[in-house]
């Protein structure tokens, strides 16, 4: 015959059942279940009130800091909405669109959690890895293309990503319809234009970057070479070199790609450069950018402060684009 496992309901039970019954005096028993008599007395008390002998919950009453049903459902709301974005991007959208006294982006969280709104395979990918980053904007960038996919119309969509190093600013994040010297060069030239130039540039040994069967150097990093601009090439099958570049491909995959659909390149173009304000907004609400301009053989570098949003400084450049840059 099995032993008859006993749960500390039960024993309580048995304990002031005994203790009814008189066979034994009240402190005999509680030396006996190994209890003091205070303890001995509390479940007296209410077992013959008729209550349960189990454990009660021990949370507070009330919580000063709870928040309500209402805000709750409305955190719930926005996360079905959007699945992919985590609680600082959506508390940023909340305020955005006039919500007021929202609670913390830990609160919004716990919310997730408690609404069964956020996997765990999700979260432990998302443990933040070792990083670096240069000291100043400008210093390097980190180059990428996302990978390429079939639009509506059939034809494929390269979309090439530019970081800084420095402040994670997206530089550009332009469909091209191929990954060639000849189709990056406008998109290089524009940036360069507006942003200044890098001293380091930093990507992988793909096209046009640079090939690993080369022995020789690429047309793209001889025109770097000519711009007086160092280029670097992470190490093969090694991706977290170019780690935040990787992080946005995600985040442009997540928040975008699998939410919409392109028809052809000139809507690509809406969305991609929709998708860069909106990440803009979100993730960057204070920024700081150095800009490096070369004119001729004279250069001279200042920064300033993008205050609220990035999106202000786009008014900025019109005033320097009649300055020439040594382009060839």
């Amino acid at each position: 015959m099995p032993w008859k496992a006993r749960s500390k309901a039960m024993l309580r039970e048995e304990f002031v059942k005994e203790v009814l019954s008189k066979k034994g005096t009240k402190s005999e028993l509680c030396r006996k279940y190994g209890i003091s008599r205070p303890t001995g007395d509390k479940w007296i008390e209410r077992y013959l009130k008729g209550e349960s002998l189990d454990d009660k919950s021990k949370a507070p009453f009330k919580t000063a800091n709870k928040i309500s049903a209402d805000m709750e459902q409305q955190i719930v709301a926005y996360r079905t909405n959007y699945p992919a974005i985590g609680a600082v991007k959506i508390r940023r959208m909340m305020l955005d669109e006039g919500c007021r006294d929202l609670p913390s982006a830990s609160t919004f969280n716990n919310v997730f959690k408690r609404n069964g709104l956020i996997d765990k395979q999700e979260s432990m990918n998302s443990t933040p890895y070792q990083h670096f980053e240069k000291d100043e904007p400008n210093d390097m960038w980190q180059a990428d293309f996302k990978g390429h996919f079939a639009m509506g119309n059939g034809e494929r969509c390269h979309p090439l990503n530019i970081i800084d190093d420095c402040t994670r600013f997206n530089l550009c994040s332009d469909p091209l319809p191929n990954e060639t010297f000849d189709g990056i060069l406008p998109s290089m030239k524009r940036i360069f234009e507006t942003y200044g130039l890098p001293k380091v540039f930093l990507c992988d040994n793909g096209n046009p970057w640079g090939t690993v069967q080369s022995t020789g150097f690429t047309k793209f990093e001889i025109w770097l070479m000519d711009l007086g601009i160092l280029t670097i090439h992470g190490r093969i099958h090694h991706p977290q070199t170019q780690g935040k570049e990787e992080r946005y491909n995600r985040s442009m995959t997540r928040e975008l790609l699998k939410q919409t659909t392109f028809k052809d390149f000139d809507d690509a173009w809406k969305k991609c450069a929709e998708y860069r304000r909106f990440y803009f907004i979100i993730i960057f609400p204070f920024t700081i950018i150095s800009i490096t301009i070369f004119h001729i053989h004279n250069s001279f570098s200042f920064s300033f402060i993008i205050f609220p949003f990035p999106f202000i400084f786009f008014t900025i450049f019109p005033i320097i684009n009649s300055f020439s840059f040594p382009f060839t």
